[in-house]
């Protein structure tokens, strides 16, 4: 572990993605995707993820704002998240990641500074902050930072394309002690889902660790489309385009004369 100021600590992290989108070029953005997640638990709205996919040279930045209720033992309290995930752009590999999570009147900034051997994991809470330097694991991270459900759809579109019935992936877990877990991802056949006021074929893909099942239903540009957690009770789901109202056909107008 590492201590330094939380100053420096912050502007180390944060320079890595920066000097990357300048090294690529104009940083221009091109929107790619975004949408919004809908956040239900046992049939309860608690709040709403509001999320973009841009691309920057060959870097896709994934950005999301969550705003939702929190159950503690003392009631309801609010949530307020900002994340943005860098990813490259040619096979969405982790290149960095960062987070501010405000609740109870506490501040909880994340960050990764990501390496092709190492990372910095990088915890503040209220001004106090520490850093872990870490070997990075082999293989292709994905990211989970409780309550940021956009991150499980960068996962769906990784995976849509190949083809596989199972295989393990690694989750690095954030946490007040982070973890780097292998879970199992299971590609199910396709089925018939209501979304919205239409029914798409979507793609089925289950997340498992062993003691808690992610089901994931997606379309066929991998976009996630929703989630569910049985043993919590926890459903995510995207909201479906608008309907287009039908235009009404106007009569052509006649030219014969009435009698009069």
């Amino acid at each position: 572990m590492i201590f330094m100021s939380s100053r420096a600590l912050r502007v180390l992290c944060a320079a890595g993605p920066l000097l990357a989108l300048a090294a690529a070029g104009p940083s221009h953005a091109e929107p790619i995707d975004s949408g919004v997640f809908r956040i239900y638990l046992r049939g309860r709205s608690m709040g709403v993820e509001r999320f973009f996919f841009d691309q920057f040279a060959d870097s896709i930045v994934v950005q999301s704002v969550v705003r939702q209720i929190i159950l503690t033992p003392a009631g309801d309290d609010s949530l307020v998240k900002t994340s943005r995930l860098y990813v490259s752009a040619f096979d969405l590999d982790l290149r960095h990641y960062e987070s501010t999570q405000k609740i109870a009147g506490h501040e909880v900034n994340r960050t990764l500074a990501m390496s092709d051997t190492a990372f910095v994991a990088y915890r503040e809470e209220d001004s106090h902050g520490t850093g872990d330097v870490l070997v990075r694991p082999p293989g292709r991270i994905y990211v989970h930072d409780p309550d940021v459900y956009s991150l499980f759809d960068v996962i769906s579109r990784n995976l849509y394309r190949q083809e596989f019935e199972s295989r393990p992936i690694t989750l690095l877990v954030l946490g007040r002690r982070d973890t780097t877990v292998e879970v199992t991802i299971r590609k199910l056949a396709p089925e018939p889902l209501r979304w919205g006021s239409r029914t798409v074929q979507a793609i089925r893909m289950n997340l498992d660790d062993g003691s808690n099942v992610i089901r994931m239903w997606s379309d066929a540009r991998g976009r996630l489309l929703q989630l569910d957690e049985d043993r919590s009770g926890l459903r995510v789901v995207r909201d479906a385009p608008p309907v287009k109202p039908l235009r009404r056909r106007t009569p052509p107008e006649s030219n014969t004369r009435r009698p009069r």
